[in-house]
């Protein structure tokens, strides 16, 4: 039986060095900054709690030295969320990816590879 916000990834998660802010592409608002990373999802940190199973379609802006492309598509499923440790204004929600726009997959690895450390600066 899974703990509701507990820890459970497989995958080993890296912090990211990039600023990234994602925005719900259906209305335009953000959702939260990308605070790690890995090849199966991701933490965002948001100022809003979000409901856990709750479904996203992402767009995410691009500067140009990560991409051609102005701008990549993700959709993903809030897995987890608890109010942030170390800043109470924040909630931190991890994200599993279901799917990665066309073309967008070689883009959010380069983002992975390029900008994400091998370590994790936040506890969990």
């Amino acid at each position: 039986m899974k703990t509701p916000g507990r820890d459970q990834r497989k995958k080993e998660r890296r912090s990211s060095s990039l600023y990234l802010r994602f925005m719900n592409n259906q209305t335009g608002e953000p959702v939260g900054d990308l605070a790690d990373i890995s090849r199966i999802g991701f933490r965002l940190e948001s100022l809003k709690p979000i409901p856990i199973n709750a479904e996203f379609t992402f767009r995410v802006d691009l500067s140009p030295e990560i991409s051609s492309k102005p701008f990549m598509v993700i959709t993903a499923q809030s897995r987890w969320s608890r109010p942030d440790p170390l800043d109470g204004r924040l909630f931190d929600v991890g994200f599993e990816i279901i799917k990665i726009g066309p073309g967008d997959t070689q883009t959010f690895e380069l983002i992975l590879d390029r900008y994400s450390s091998a370590k994790s600066s936040r506890l969990f």
